[in-house]
């Protein structure tokens, strides 16, 4: 049985995704750039999420553990940038706010890990009707 392997193109590109987010400009307040790469403590949770994504694509004979990594990966994604985009909108109320490209690129990590998980899932389901029929 051949299974493709679409979970390692999203986690490849998801975990490219994690780490441009940390160097693309989120938002332009009172004509200052705000970037993630100015919060140490959000740099390195984003560089994390990235390894965190490549390790998981050499995961692959345990699909248990590539889900939880994934899932585990996705959630601190979502965690972490949501935290720096409430902080740049709270830290700025009477500024203008202009939001930049990273935030595009931050929804587009979450769809790779989403898609990457729910392509682990229909491996798994896969490989456990094609046991049973043996």
């Amino acid at each position: 049985m051949v299974i493709q392997r679409w979970q390692s193109v999203f986690l490849l590109l998801g975990a490219i995704l994690s780490a441009t987010i940390s160097f693309v400009p989120w938002a332009v307040v009172d004509n200052q750039t705000v970037n993630l790469s100015s919060n140490t403590i959000a740099l390195t949770i984003n560089l994390l999420v990235t390894v965190l994504f490549l390790l998981t694509i050499f995961m692959f004979r345990n699909l248990t553990r590539q889900k939880t990594v994934t899932l585990i990966g996705t959630v601190l994604l979502a965690i972490n940038n949501t935290a720096a985009i409430c902080l740049t909108y709270i830290g700025e109320p009477a500024g203008t706010l202009e939001w930049y490209g990273g935030f595009t690129i931050f929804i587009a990590a979450l769809i790779c890990g989403y898609m990457a998980y729910s392509r682990i899932s229909s491996d798994q389901k896969l490989l456990r009707n094609a046991d049973r029929l043996r």
